[in-house]
């Protein structure tokens, strides 16, 4: 939408290109390389997360939209393993995550379920 209402703006006031200075150019391109390795490397992080959560509790996937979104990082820093579980309740697992929003009591119970049947649940790794 913001970009249709810039292209209309540009159309009718018939702006002429700016040509960037060889400064600006250099430091867009360095911008550009840092944002593409920051994204590679999170990426990284996050193949990495999987497989470590599928070695650990792979039953979790199931139920987290995607490890690297904020409800799965909660999760993960209180509960990093099936095992850490064990000891979890229902409860425990029901809590606000970032003032805002809740893991909720279903999530919570089906989670704290698949961990205590998990494969994992009998592996003390931390992450």
């Amino acid at each position: 939408m913001d970009a249709l209402g810039i292209a209309r703006f540009a159309a009718q006031k018939r702006l002429r290109p700016t040509p960037l200075s060889d400064e600006a150019a250099r430091e867009l391109r360095q911008l550009v390389h840092l944002r593409e390795r920051t994204i590679q490397h999170l990426g990284d992080r996050v193949r990495d997360l999987h497989k470590a959560i599928d070695l650990t509790f792979r039953e979790l996937a199931r139920h987290v939209r995607g490890l690297d979104t904020e409800l799965a990082t909660a999760i993960l820093s209180r509960y990093p393993t099936a095992h850490a579980f064990l000891k979890a309740t229902v409860s425990d697992l029901e809590v606000c995550f970032d003032g805002r929003r809740c893991v909720g009591r279903a999530l919570a119970r089906a989670i704290v379920s698949a961990a205590k049947t998990s494969v994992g649940q009998h592996q003390n790794i931390t992450l």
